[in-house]
């Protein structure tokens, strides 16, 4: 037997809407809690001398010199977030602060 519902001024058969039950968003949860865990657990966090490093042996610079750039890229967005509230690194991140 089927139920028949109305919706908006149309009559569709039960089986039109999907059911939603708290287990069906229980799985991404679950996942979601274990990757954070996985996160927190094994790495480190990459530190700014390391930063410099890396980008100082891809590109053929001095450490110094990459290291001024990333104090550089601080300050602007510092200096951004501050005026406008956001500062985008276009295909990296965006940093948006709540008022």
């Amino acid at each position: 037997k089927l139920l028949w519902f109305s919706a908006a001024g149309t009559r569709l058969p039960s089986f039109a809407f999907r059911y939603t039950s708290h287990f069906d968003t229980m799985a991404p949860m679950k996942a979601m809690k274990a990757s954070m865990k996985a996160m927190k657990s094994g790495s480190k966090v990459m530190t700014k001398g390391a930063l410099a490093e890396a980008l100082a042996s891809e590109h053929g610079l001095k450490r110094s010199q990459c290291t001024q750039v990333i104090d550089s890229l601080a300050a602007i967005a510092t200096k951004e977030v501050k005026s406008s509230g956001k500062f985008v690194l276009p295909g990296l991140c965006m940093i948006k602060t709540r008022l």
